[in-house]
């Protein structure tokens, strides 16, 4: 353990089976590392002693909970979520609510605790969610909750959106939490999208129907959702939520394209239409797409307003994957100069997407 001529790898190594040991004279070892040891190490050793299912080892890392270096601290989370020790998880439970704990610590708490997916974690990280003083900290718990199962958390999400005491903020990262969630939160989605008086309440529910890897078999629903939204970028999430529905009204939403004003929209409707015609082609559709979809895709990819929405145009187009369409993208390839490298655009959930994100 102690040579520095040896990786950190090859050093935990012995740190693990010194853990696995467990006994008293194999931690007492590890306290001496633990005490005169640079940091790279000591959160070796901590990471190392979430494998000792021992009283002692729980307690190590319990006392570590508290060192004031963050990393050793963050190991020592994540050693206790891997103990699976009912001292262990007590001790987290604790932490999460524990105002006067360091923020990064109590929201590596949550994580850890939320990715258990133990129903009884629901307890401490809603108190958190509800009660905490630092939003950095709500926002983890949400997040932790939001993977677990949606049949144990939905009375949960039912209080906590329709509290006076909670802010925007934290409403719109609850709703967004739910992507994540185990079982079907379609529905529940959909009624936010249909009666929320806040935009960006809709926006988060329609960004999250749209993000779901499951298909969904609400089409009628959010066809309808779409006709009724006065605000276009909840209808942009709204058409990338239809084209995860297993059946719509394919000429109700031709027509609802058509009638699309706003341009990110309507490219996000013609992304939906050529996902349609590419699983279930019908003649008229096939006609629109050709007629009316390639031209203006055509268009917005060489002179569209945004970045998104000329990439958008072109993922569109590859979607449909129609003689038209390739033809379109052949003559683009030409006319569009090869970007430089550089980072990809930032999209961020409740914002104007790049329609080919799903």
């Amino acid at each position: 353990m102690r040579d520095s001529s040896l990786s950190i790898a090859q050093r935990k190594e012995a740190m693990e089976a010194l853990a696995r040991n467990g006994s008293h004279e194999a931690l007492l070892e590890l306290k001496k590392v633990l005490a005169d040891s640079p940091s790279d190490v000591r959160v070796a050793v901590t990471e190392a002693l979430g494998q000792c299912h021992s009283t002692e080892g729980v307690g190590m890392l319990v006392a570590l909970l508290n060192d004031s270096d963050f990393a050793v601290a963050k190991a020592a989370v994540q050693g206790l979520s891997q103990t699976h020790q009912a001292e262990a998880m007590t001790a987290l439970s604790q932490l999460v609510t524990d105002n006067s704990a360091p923020v990064g610590v109590r929201c590596e708490a949550a994580l850890a605790l939320g990715a258990t997916h133990e129903p009884w974690v629901l307890d401490p990280l809603s108190r958190a969610a509800k009660e905490s003083t630092d939003e950095d900290v709500a926002m983890a718990a949400l997040n932790a909750i939001g993977g677990l199962d949606f049949n144990t958390t939905k009375a949960f999400y039912e209080d906590f959106l329709q509290s006076p005491n909670v802010s925007c903020d934290l409403q719109i990262a609850a709703v967004e939490s739910l992507v994540q969630a185990e079982g079907d939160t379609s529905g529940f989605l959909a009624k936010l999208a249909a009666t929320s008086s806040d935009p960006e309440i809709r926006l988060a529910a329609a960004w999250a129907l749209s993000a779901t890897q499951d298909a969904g078999n609400l089409g009628p629903d959010v066809l309808a959702l779409i006709g009724k939204e006065a605000d276009p970028d909840v209808r942009l999430r709204l058409y990338q939520a239809l084209a995860n529905q297993q059946s719509f009204d394919v000429n109700a939403a031709i027509s609802a394209v058509q009638n699309e004003a706003d341009p990110s929209a309507r490219v996000a409707g013609f992304d939906m239409l050529a996902k349609a015609l590419r699983d279930n082609p019908t003649p008229e559709l096939q006609r629109i797409f050709d007629e009316v979809a390639i031209p203006e895709l055509r268009k917005v990819a060489l002179t569209g307003a945004s970045i998104d929405d000329r990439q958008a145009a072109i993922i569109a187009l590859a979607r449909a994957n129609t003689p038209g369409a390739l033809a379109a993208l052949g003559d683009l390839r030409n006319q569009i100069p090869q970007p430089q490298s550089q980072p990809p655009p930032r999209s961020l959930p409740g914002r104007r997407p790049q329609i080919g994100s799903n």
